[in-house]
């Protein structure tokens, strides 16, 4: 099975300690309280992934954090991995901006069935055409990016190599969702057509 790999912070959720009103959960972690705001269409596109890939939550986050997190939005079900799975750069390479790696080998030999979600693009340094970024979120109600991205892995999914450039993603999702009106859609190799 193809392995779907969600960043957590700023990707699915926004957290913060200082009290905001539009919090959807409030969790007591280690003494200090947090509160979570889940961007629109994370649970919907975790539902839906769930029947494609096997999904993983991968954050730079501490384990106790990114578990309580996911038992809050009711994603348990997911294999979480936390800071201590992350690989810290001791030096920071130019143009990247993370202080940790993701290696995707560390979940997968087979890097031609993995993708990761991640809105740190250095996150994904050493495995760039598995990684497919997406903006910054924190906490703007009316943002689309996930409900876009479904269309995307959707069809990314039916690929027998999910390795690619995914920066043009929110581009070619418009084409595979004008495709449901105009036919199928054909890989070139570089992208859709």
């Amino acid at each position: 099975m193809k392995t779907l790999v969600f960043d957590l912070d700023e990707t699915l959720v926004f957290s913060s300690l200082e009290a905001t009103d539009d919090a959807d959960h409030v969790l007591s972690i280690a003494g200090q309280t947090v509160y979570v705001q889940v961007r629109p269409g994370a649970l919907a596109i975790a539902r839906t992934m769930r029947e494609l890939f096997a999904c993983r939550v991968w954050s730079t986050g501490q384990p106790i954090y990114v578990e309580a997190v996911c038992a809050a939005m009711g994603l348990e079900w997911m294999e979480i991995w936390g800071r201590d799975r992350c690989r810290r750069l001791d030096a920071i390479p130019e143009n990247h901006f993370e202080p940790y790696d993701k290696p995707l080998h560390l979940i997968s030999q087979d890097l031609a069935k993995i993708v990761i979600v991640d809105n740190a693009p250095g996150a994904f340094n050493c495995n760039p055409e598995n990684g497919i970024p997406i903006n910054t979120w924190r906490g703007d109600p009316e943002d689309r990016q996930l409900f876009h991205l479904t269309y995307y892995l959707r069809w990314l999914h039916h690929l027998p190599d999910m390795r690619r450039d995914h920066r043009a993603w929110p581009q070619e999702t418009v084409i595979l969702r004008n495709e449901r009106r105009c036919g199928p859609l054909k890989n070139t190799g570089g992208g859709l057509s």
